[in-house]
């Protein structure tokens, strides 16, 4: 973009400066027109609007990567809510415990999805964006892993065909879900240090994002 209004702009200025020429060389009777011609050029050019600087782009690219980080926290804070129990809805406990648990899995796998997207979303190649996706990169499957295993006992709880292995897998699930839990606080742990530590043009970018 802002090659395409560099270009723009001397394009603008050689015509500018083609028109004085022929103003000078030629009669009085094409003064007017020519004089005409450099306003709008002039006029043409002052509309183009400026490139953001990459300095603004940075911080509006830092803003989205917090609040993915904060989206990511918040359905860990959901899953570590008490499960709750509606006696009156006509569902098993059992049932109840594994809906809210497949949503909250799935609340966690849409929040990594755009925590992803918007790391990898930073508007210039920094060589500094590249380590913070590799140093939270390790906590981050450690992350859904616990939540696939969760999602394994879920199903195992479902597919269970007595009340005692019902009840040790929800156990399992439970174990899984606490699993899950503990992990993420670890992955925001490591996102967080990434992006404080981080030096240079990102790190001023993290500074300057409200969001951050």
């Amino acid at each position: 973009m802002r090659k395409t209004v560099i270009a723009a702009a001397a394009a603008a200025l050689v015509l500018v400066g083609l028109v004085f020429y022929l103003t000078k060389a030629g009669g009085s009777s094409d003064s007017a027109l020519t004089n005409a011609n450099a306003e709008a050029s002039i006029s043409a050019a002052a509309t183009v609007a400026p490139s953001p600087s990459p300095g603004v782009e940075l911080a509006k690219w830092a803003g989205r990567v917090c609040v993915a980080r904060d989206g990511v926290g918040a359905t860990l804070v959901d899953l570590g809510k008490d499960l709750t129990y509606d006696p009156n809805s006509g569902i098993s406990v059992a049932d109840q415990f594994q809906v809210q648990l497949d949503a909250h899995l799935g609340e966690i796998n849409a929040a990594m999805e755009e925590l992803g997207t918007a790391l990898g979303g930073v508007p210039v190649d920094y060589v500094d964006a590249s380590k913070i996706v590799t140093q939270v990169q390790a906590s981050g499957e450690t992350l859904m892993k616990a939540r696939d295993e969760t999602a394994v006992q879920i199903d195992a709880a479902r597919n269970s065909q007595d009340p005692l292995s019902l009840a040790a897998a929800l156990v399992q699930a439970g174990i899984s879900a606490k699993s899950t839990f503990d992990a993420g606080k670890e992955f925001i742990k490591v996102l967080d240090e990434a992006t404080s530590s981080t030096r240079g043009d990102l790190g001023k970018a993290f500074e300057a994002a409200p969001q951050c």
